[in-house]
């Protein structure tokens, strides 16, 4: 290491030591007002942005067990980060996300406050708007007597729940897969009157294959846990269905230096061309894949339509 080298690894020692500081003093406020949400928000992306990534990770880790903020389940930010349904993004998570839940704790609340505030929250309550909306198409041109739909790792169903709420469209049915079955028993329980509209199977992605012709197969956040190569594999299972739809955020993230250093929250981010690129190679024709994304543009839709 020649000294520019050495001075500027010094240099970047320092601004972590600073930052991390700085990350601290938050921390240590207790509650986190509205002012101090874009500064806050800024240091996060400053330290995701260092090159000692193990150092600052390191770091929060020790932190987490000092401050139940960032380190217990009893902030949003700390639920994503604790797992307690054993993998990210589980159904109680999302659900939260989807009604915006904040702790009654005073200053936990401003916590979560800052959570929902920020960009990917606000995207994924988008993609439930988002599907609705397309259901909600499908009821306006679709003359068949029952609309059946595929939903890919379904979740909490809170976007169903709301559909069968505010449509009066009786013709929908659901088949949902989900491995979870804590997922599957809090969805049965939260569609309440409406559950025998929606049939579960409980089956790992990678064992399902689907045995008849769907109005639409549905993945809201699955397939952006995939790799490229389980991407397409899984994809090309539903080479023969007339309409697809798969969500995934965008490689233009603004809040995934949040998720990955506060909630150790990883997703594989993808471009539009990367995914129409990847629905060729699952034997899609180009023709028929286009690329829709809710308002904020975080988060992509994969469709194909033959």
């Amino acid at each position: 290491m020649n000294r520019t080298q050495e001075s500027e690894s010094t240099t970047q020692q320092n601004d972590a030591a600073t930052l991390l500081a700085d990350f601290r003093n938050y921390l240590m406020k207790g509650a986190l007002s509205p002012e101090h949400f874009s500064p806050f928000d800024q240091l996060i992306n400053q330290l995701q942005e260092m090159t000692e990534k193990e150092k600052i990770r390191d770091e929060i880790s020790s932190l987490r067990t000092q401050f139940p903020a960032i380190g217990s389940e009893f902030t949003m930010q700390g639920l994503a980060f604790v797992k307690k349904h054993g993998y990210a993004g589980d159904f109680e998570i999302i659900d939260k996300i989807y009604t915006q839940y904040t702790s009654d704790h005073p200053e936990f609340r401003t916590w979560d406050q800052f959570f929902h505030n920020q960009a990917a929250p606000q995207a994924v309550r988008n993609r439930k708007t988002y599907f609705k909306e397309t259901l909600q198409k499908i009821s306006a041109s679709c003359a068949d007597k029952e609309i059946h739909v595929l939903n890919l790792a379904s979740g909490p169903c809170r976007d169903l729940l709301e559909f069968f709420q505010e449509s009066g469209d009786e013709r929908f049915r659901f088949t949902c897969v989900e491995l979870d079955a804590h997922a599957i028993d809090y969805a049965r329980e939260l569609l309440g009157e409406f559950a025998h509209r929606v049939t579960f199977i409980q089956q790992n992605i990678f064992r399902f294959i689907p045995s008849e012709k769907y109005h639409l197969v549905w993945s809201a956040g699955l397939f952006d846990y995939f790799d490229d190569t389980t991407f397409t594999k899984i994809l090309s299972r539903f080479i023969d269905q007339p309409y697809i739809i798969i969500g995934n955020f965008s490689d233009v993230n603004p809040t995934s230096g949040y998720m990955e250093l506060i909630g150790e929250w990883y997703l594989h981010h993808r471009s539009p061309s990367r995914l129409i690129g990847l629905a060729v190679n699952a034997g899609f024709v180009a023709d028929h894949i286009h690329i829709a994304h809710e308002p904020t543009e975080i988060n992509l839709f994969l469709q194909i339509q033959r």
